[in-house]
């Protein structure tokens, strides 16, 4: 639908840089928090929409206002944590990935910096303590002129995929791991080089960077030696916007294709793209989540799951969105009435097929129906089905497992 941008198979180019393109915002520092995810997450909002021309490269998106969104949901004012959501994740500390894919497939923003401006910290609130801070006041009514759509996940994709998808979506969110060891200044570009080599066969990520670009020939010698002396095995880097830019390091770092943490995995910080992203459409939205998918729930081939919501007698279902890993798979969404307690009847003749298909890739999809659909006023199911996958996935929130719901 409008708004999702396309794939692409391979990127042949032996290198890609956007920055004499036009196609980059300013490079910002996150300084003096541990707010990497979000800054790396907002670069690759802003490269999408700069890259497929819906917004300036003069555009500059709120950090501080992701932050605020997701913990108010989750810190309280004596400074406690719940165990609900993003229980750890504090602005003096650092955060997930996933913690801005939810924000963003909620519509809880992006709002511009200009509204919500980024907290740097003073001399009473020295942890930078959520509960310590005031909220921010253009917070809550300052207008979110775009909508993401689409997320694309990317674990486990081949260099010529990643590639693609830098070209198809503008930047890819990445953890690396960033040390003053294995960094070095580049001074024929003043661009930084980065090398990370695992010593134990494993990787470490204390890092999120947004990817940018690529060059296949990047000269290896540039990179700092391992401590016996070796270098990477190969030319080649991958060009990343950075955020950390204390001690010197600057704001894009070349890491090289043989860098151990770039594209690991690891639980809640997936790699991602922003796949799909308007300008901001008047829509009430029904989501059961404020702060995203922060679990996955699996089965072998197939699954069912329901979101019941209240229904106003005058609304019209316009489009659905799901996350999901299986990707290839297919998707059936439906509207299903539900008993007197509100629990869902998967076998109600009354269950209306909404729309159905194939999912189109790991992450967050949403579909337009092709017809809209008026719900009767009061509560409701959506209903996801997936199935002929050969594991059938489906993000939930943290409290769906940890109250006992289930899958129908």
């Amino acid at each position: 639908h409008a708004g999702v941008f396309p794939s692409r198979a391979a990127a042949e180019e032996p290198s890609f840089d956007p920055r004499p393109l036009g196609l980059m915002t300013a490079a910002r520092s996150q300084e003096p928090w541990g707010t990497c995810w979000d800054f790396a997450g907002i670069a690759a909002l802003e490269s999408s929409l700069v890259a497929h021309g819906i917004a300036p490269n003069s555009l500059n998106l709120s950090e501080e206002a992701v932050f605020w969104s997701i913990m108010a949901n989750c810190a309280k004012a004596d400074g406690s944590y719940p165990t609900y959501g993003w229980s750890n994740a504090r602005r003096d500390t650092s955060g997930f990935n996933d913690m801005m894919t939810g924000y963003l497939a909620t519509w809880q923003g992006p709002k511009l910096e200009q509204d919500v401006p980024y907290y740097q910290g003073s001399s009473d609130d020295p942890l930078g303590a959520f509960y310590l801070e005031k909220r921010p006041a253009g917070l809550d009514n300052a207008p979110i002129p775009y909508q993401v759509t689409d997320i694309a996940y990317l674990d486990g994709a081949s260099a010529d995929e990643l590639k693609a998808a830098v070209r198809a979506y503008g930047a890819v969110v990445s953890g690396c791991s960033l040390s003053l060891e294995g960094y070095r200044a580049d001074a024929d570009t003043g661009d930084g080089t980065l090398w990370y080599r695992s010593s134990g066969g494993g990787s470490f990520s204390n890092h999120a960077v947004a990817v940018v670009g690529w060059d296949d020939t990047f000269d290896r010698a540039k990179f700092a030696p391992a401590e016996d002396g070796s270098l990477p095995a190969e030319d080649g880097a991958w060009l990343v916007k950075n955020s950390e830019l204390s001690e010197g390091l600057a704001p894009y770092i070349w890491i090289s294709y043989d860098d151990d943490a770039l594209f690991a995995i690891s639980d809640h910080n997936p790699a991602y793209a922003i796949a799909g992203v308007r300008a901001a459409q008047n829509r009430v939205v029904h989501a059961s989540d404020e702060n995203g998918a922060v679990a996955l729930h699996t089965a072998r081939d197939h699954l069912t799951c329901a979101n019941v919501f209240e229904f106003a007698g005058n609304e019209q279902v316009r489009e659905l969105m799901f996350m999901s890993l299986s990707a290839g798979g297919r998707y059936r969404l439906l509207w299903m009435p539900v008993d007197d307690d509100g629990a869902p009847l998967p076998h109600d003749p009354a269950a209306v097929a909404l729309a159905s298909g194939t999912i189109p890739r790991a992450g967050y999809t949403t579909v337009e129906l092709a017809e809209p659909y008026a719900p009767p006023a009061g509560k409701a199911a959506l209903v996801l089905e997936v199935t002929d996958a050969p594991v059938a996935s489906v993000g939930l929130d943290a409290n769906t497992l940890a109250t006992g719901g289930q899958p129908l």
